[in-house]
């Protein structure tokens, strides 16, 4: 397979300066050159009916409702590596295996679930996986699994059609407790279903457990359920991949998960929510100069506590809802993005203090930029998803333009907004002219101090009172 790079384009396509500080198809090859482990001793067998609550009845647990298995787990044959390193046409050559697993020259056709134990090492390299759907196929890593160069697919039956709720089975990648899940240059079509641990590719585990880790490089995501999920999980890059037309959303990375890389990517048409996701306590992430565009609802989301994050150089453009939007996500530098003929706002901030907005581009939305405080709706909040109905940030040389209803708008008690001046533009930003909306008492104030102030102003507003000062005197009055 040729190596895939979703990063060259037409640099008006791109929309990002050229002074960005990372390149990509650089870094992209770096990472494709990781080693990979070579063939050595290996033990592998076909195993039925594991032990209830065990990992391997949980996994199995997802096929047991297809027709070949009639509901019951004991039934469904699984191939187990239990140790050493082998590659996919290794384990195809084993008699014992030879009725799940088969391979003719660089097609592979797997007809049962595949599960890599902790101690023992999967390399899929250069061959076309057919993941069949009717024997409950699937590929689940607990110790190191590299794909590179291949082409893994689901063969769905030919009357297969998803309901409602996604609830029916399709083949899925999942890598677990303390795994190393290795995806690279390679393609990956109409993978996972609404069911935990089989969402389409996923490194995942619960609390307590090993983290697992892993690299993405340079692949393919189509038509997948969720294009990458991970809960609990560290360390990935996930870097000039290509996310098209999946269901939920293109990139998840979920509870918890921190230190990771999303460089780089392209993710688009994704049918029911956002491109690119962070949610729920994910932490010390770069989200960088990738492209997210077309999809259902936000191009770029950081959502429920993911903080002391980097969104910068991204390109977000004809998404139905939102290019950026931060929800109850505080801490964060949302700097040098673009945002362009989204359907609501270039970047949308509900309920999150201590952001950075710096050097940022949105025209053409409905609204450039909105800052409000509500309660948020639409899931069950959990014990550790307390938050503060209050918004503080620090604007900085932001540009808006072109917005049909406003370039800005704030609403709600919002309890501080900093606006530096820069070359003599308007306080925050580098337009002249800056159209307000919102709440009566913000645009009054914010067109006010717009016609007859230059310099930085600090404002704050606690619901009962509106203050506006210099930034300067405010820092002397506090430290008097």
């Amino acid at each position: 397979m040729r190596p895939f790079s979703v990063w060259l384009a037409k640099d008006a396509d791109l929309a990002v300066p050229i002074t960005a500080p990372i390149y990509v198809p650089e870094l992209s090859r770096a990472l494709r050159n990781s080693e990979v482990p070579e063939t050595k001793a290996f033990s592998a067998r076909v195993t039925k009916g594991r032990a209830k609550g065990s990992r391997g009845h949980i996994l199995l647990e997802r096929a047991q409702d297809l027709p070949a298995f009639g509901g019951d787990t004991n039934n469904i044959p699984a191939v187990y590596l239990y140790e050493g390193s082998a590659s996919l046409r290794d384990l195809a050559r084993d008699p014992a295996l030879q009725n799940y697993l088969t391979c003719e020259a660089r097609h592979c056709t797997l007809r049962a679930p595949l599960i890599v134990e902790k101690n023992a090492t999967l390399r899929i390299d250069g061959v076309k996986l057919d993941l069949i759907q009717n024997r409950g196929a699937m590929l689940v890593n607990m110790g190191l699994t590299t794909i590179r160069n291949s082409d893994v697919t689901a063969i769905m039956p030919q009357d297969f059609a998803f309901g409602e709720k996604y609830r029916e089975f399709r083949p899925f990648i999942a890598g677990r407790e303390g795994s190393d899940t290795r995806l690279i240059g390679s393609s990956f079509t109409d993978l996972g279903y609404n069911r935990p641990l089989s969402y389409g590719v996923s490194i995942e585990t619960r609390e307590g457990n090993a983290e697992p880790t892993g690299m993405l490089v340079g692949n393919v995501f189509d038509g997948l359920y969720y294009g990458f999920y991970s809960h609990h999980a560290k360390n990935i890059p996930i870097v000039d991949n290509l996310y098209r037309d999946n269901i939920i959303y293109g990139i998840d990375p979920h509870d918890y998960s921190y230190n990771l890389w999303i460089i780089g990517n392209r993710a688009y048409g994704t049918k029911k929510k956002h491109g690119i996701i962070i949610s729920r306590g994910v932490t010390n992430t770069v989200i960088a100069m990738n492209r997210s565009h077309d999809n259902a609802a936000a191009g770029i989301m950081l959502d429920r506590h993911s903080s002391n994050n980097l969104v910068i150089y991204n390109h977000t453009k004809r998404n139905d809802y939102d290019g950026i939007s931060i929800y109850e996500s505080s801490g964060n530098l949302i700097a040098h993005n673009t945002g362009v003929a989204n359907g609501k706002t270039g970047l949308r901030i509900r309920n999150s203090r201590d952001l950075i907005i710096a050097h940022n581009y949105f025209a053409g939305n409905v609204t450039g930029i909105l800052a409000y405080t509500a309660r948020p709706n639409g899931f069950v909040r959990r014990d550790d998803d307390i938050y503060t109905m209050e918004v503080q940030t620090r604007m900085i040389a932001n540009t808006v333009s072109g917005n049909s209803r406003e370039d800005m708008s704030v609403k709600g008690c919002i309890s501080r907004m900093i606006f530096f001046e820069e070359l003599g533009k308007q306080p925050g930003f580098t337009t002249e002219r800056v159209t307000f909306g919102g709440d009566k008492h913000w645009r009054e104030m914010l067109r006010r101090v717009a016609e007859i102030t230059r310099g930085s102003l600090d404002i704050r507003y606690e619901c009962d009172a509106i203050e506006v000062r210099p930034a300067e005197e405010r820092a002397k009055k506090n430290a008097g």
